[in-house]
């Protein structure tokens, strides 16, 4: 039985054997046709991904670089002088050059130039000229500018507005002020609070919150072109101590100022190209030159920073001067302001007429030796028409400040000088003809009107005419 059962096994062996279907081999080059294109799959997925990855990269650094909202830049400037009385003793000094600045600034970012970042918003007209205190037009028109409905905030963050504001400074009782173009020396209600123009941009903020969110401003101030405010007697000389003051009692994170220049120091201008230091500079951190760091970002601290090394290298070789501007916020200075524009080469403003400036000088000079000659005279003046003598030569004065102070002072400088050229002919027109009108003879009569004579003496007359001799005049001590 074992037997059979083997037999019958192997008998089995051999027909399965037999009756299954052997699997032919497979080739080697088979095998590698198979193998090429799992390696070709494996290839484009990975191209695929590779240049998805890249793409990604690509449209992450264009996002980054592309502006969003341009950044509004609203500017406001006294740019001449306001209406003033003969009895004003002295009238505001002028702010030079102020005329040719918001023109430079307007030719630049008035226009929707797409390769710049910051745009000019606001009504120029409105915003500019004598802005009178009487009218509160400074306060007005920045409110005005800051609250049009088309101003939006700008830069990388889409929350950054500007202001470029230039007047001139004093400092009174610790507090600074603006000089409006009709301030007057002796009443300071005629001046304008640094203290009401932070307070003002801060309520108009909260009042368009709706609009402006949570903005940050930025403001440039240029408070200091000609010097300190000697002949009002204002020695003082910490303007930006005091808007640091102010700042900080205010308490508030959202108002960044760059000054024009350090403590005591004058914002300086170039005559010859027409602009202040300061705003020469300023278009070009506006026009890609302030991105020091190269990443395609301008905080404000490049900003000041380039602002401070450009204009005290324009001051020591114009001037042989010092001119600093400073970062009054120094916390602000990590606030990003624009994304790097495409840098475009910065031109002056056309250069003021030279020869029309040569005929003001000439004007000037001849009526100064006019009054030099007058002054020498037998009787100067100044004996018989004190008063007189003295509008005189305050005008005489504000000529030489008007001479250097471009387009907005042309008018002023043209009125001013007809005025002297009148008071000087009316001096050198003669001495009194007659007794009654020496200022001896008005003293009298004021003092002893029965006692006065008013016949003519034509030998007291004459007297009185001739040279005094300090040498034939002896005096016991």
């Amino acid at each position: 039985m074992q037997g059979g059962n083997r037999g019958s096994d192997k008998a089995s062996w051999r027909r399965s054997a037999r009756g299954t279907t052997p699997t032919p081999p497979i080739a080697g080059r088979e095998i590698g046709r198979r193998g090429r294109g799992r390696r070709s799959l494996l290839f484009r997925v990975s191209l695929l991904i590779t240049l998805a990855v890249g793409l990604g990269f690509m449209l992450v650094e264009v996002l980054r670089r592309q502006p969003a909202r341009v950044v509004p830049l609203v500017v406001t400037a006294v740019t001449r002088s306001g209406p003033q009385l003969d009895t004003d003793p002295l009238a505001v000094t002028p702010n030079p050059f102020a005329t040719e600045d918001v023109e430079f600034l307007r030719d630049w970012f008035g226009t929707n130039r797409t390769s710049q970042n910051v745009r000019l918003f606001g009504q120029i007209e409105e915003q500019t000229g004598a802005l009178s205190y009487q009218s509160n037009a400074l306060i007005n028109g920045l409110r005005n500018a800051l609250s049009q409905s088309n101003m939006l905030p700008g830069g990388p963050e889409g929350n950054t507005l500007a202001v470029f504001l230039t007047a001139h400074g004093l400092v009174h009782r610790g507090e600074p002020y603006l000089l409006m173009g009709d301030s007057v020396a002796h009443d300071p209600d005629s001046w304008v609070a640094a203290d009401a123009v932070f307070r003002t941009i801060l309520e108009t903020l909260e009042q368009e919150s709706g609009r402006l969110g949570k903005a940050r401003v930025v403001v440039f101030l240029d408070v200091a072109r000609s010097g300190s405010v000697w002949d009002w007697g204002k020695f003082e000389e910490d303007f930006n101590v005091g808007c640091r003051n102010v700042l900080r009692k205010l308490g508030t994170d959202r108002i960044a100022v760059i000054a024009s220049g350090d403590l005591g120091q004058r914002s300086w201008c170039d005559p010859r190209a027409g602009n202040s230091l300061f705003v020469e500079a300023l278009v070009q951190a506006f026009t890609g030159s302030a991105d020091l760091n190269r990443d395609g970002r301008v905080t404000v601290g490049e900003i000041a920073e380039f602002l401070r090394e450009q204009v005290s290298l324009k001051a020591k070789s114009i001037w042989d001067a010092a001119q600093h501007p400073t970062l009054l916020t120094e916390e602000a200075g990590d606030w990003v302001f624009i994304h790097q524009p495409q840098y475009e080469s910065v031109q002056s403003s056309p250069p003021p007429d030279r020869d029309e400036l040569r005929k003001q000088l000439g004007r000037t000079h001849g009526l100064w030796r006019r009054h030099n000659a007058l002054r020498i005279s037998a009787h100067p003046p100044l004996s018989s028409d004190p008063v007189g003598w003295s509008e005189l030569e305050k005008r005489l004065a504000r000529l030489d400040q008007l001479l250097l102070a471009g387009r907005g002072y042309r008018d002023e400088f043209a009125t001013n000088a007809s005025t002297v050229d009148r008071l000087l002919s009316r001096f050198e027109a003669g001495l009194p003809v007659t007794l009654g009108e020496l200022p001896e003879r008005r003293l009298q009569r004021y003092f002893s009107p029965s006692g006065a004579k008013s016949s003519l003496d034509p030998k007291s007359l004459a007297a009185w005419k001739e040279k005094p001799d300090p040498e034939s005049i002896s005096e016991p001590l």
